[in-house]
């Protein structure tokens, strides 16, 4: 299902059902909710738990951003690791404002994220105001 979230247009599967505890599977940047495999959040349902994973912004269902041009990934890498300024269409920031969008969106007030990542980005804690 597409929700309106963070002011864009996010593609969104919501499994398990309501009064459980919830989920969200936060797939890394460029990648869809696809990525997740069907049989792990079957396991998580089966535990109990409600599963709410998203394809990021630019990316899969969700709104694209196709008129801001195609971004050098790894140019853009370059320019990080030499200290020099990033240039994106959008920022880590404006994607976990997606993810709470799309919580506040589901009326998830608390949930247990997952990423596959060894640690989380350190700005998907800090919430701005979802429309």
């Amino acid at each position: 299902m597409k929700l309106a979230a963070n002011c864009i247009q996010i593609e969104v599967e919501d499994s398990g059902g309501e009064g459980r505890p919830a989920v969200l599977l936060i797939m890394g940047l460029g990648m869809q909710l696809i990525a997740w495999p069907d049989e792990f959040v079957r396991t998580l349902v089966d535990a109990g738990f409600r599963v709410v994973r998203h394809d990021n912004r630019d990316i899969g269902l969700s709104q694209g951003f196709d008129h801001a041009g195609a971004g050098n990934l790894a140019w853009q890498s370059v320019r990080h690791r030499l200290g020099l300024p990033v240039h994106s269409v959008y920022s880590l920031q404006d994607m976990a404002d997606d993810a709470l969008g799309v919580l506040h969106r589901c009326a998830i007030s608390c949930c247990n994220t997952s990423f596959p990542l060894c640690r989380p980005p350190r700005s998907v804690y800090e919430p701005r105001q979802h429309t």
